[in-house]
């Protein structure tokens, strides 16, 4: 999971700009009719959550769409464009303080005590000319053209 939820703050990533000197993970979020916004983010050895949301002066639940937020009206509402700067803002100064540490596996999984992810090994070529293989390789050997294929 953890590798999963590194991406959001990788390069590329929805909440990319909110990168640490410290490996971190995190998840976005946005409720249905954008009445708040979230992102949770962790690393090894912290963890903590932004949300911002919208509220008429009844307290009653309103879209944070058109809302005066910091003097400017927005739109588009989301998680990684309005939650993740908080939570960054908030780990960046942190973040120095942090002795480095990575991700480690869970001992019950293979590769435990590795702090890394290995490069996955390039698809092999699988043309399915010799009748034994997945065909094309952009199946998962079953027919159903689902998964990455095998590798036998």
């Amino acid at each position: 999971v953890n590798d999963i939820l590194r991406g959001v703050i990788e390069p590329g990533g929805f909440a990319d700009a909110e990168g640490l000197d410290q490996p971190a993970a995190g998840k976005t979020g946005t409720t249905q009719g954008g009445k708040a916004v979230w992102f949770i983010g962790y690393t090894p050895q912290r963890s903590a959550a932004a949300m911002i949301a919208g509220a008429n002066e009844f307290g009653t639940p309103q879209g944070l769409d058109g809302q005066v937020i910091g003097g400017f009206t927005r739109y588009g509402s989301s998680g990684p464009a309005f939650a993740a700067p908080i939570w960054g803002d908030a780990m960046q100064e942190i973040d120095d303080h942090l002795d480095y540490e990575d991700f480690v596996y869970p001992s019950t999984v293979e590769g435990a005590g590795q702090t890394y992810v290995p490069a996955p090994d390039p698809p092999k070529k699988n043309r399915g000319g010799d009748g034994d293989g997945p065909g094309n390789g952009n199946g998962n050997g079953n027919g159903n053209g689902n998964g990455r294929g095998r590798d036998d």
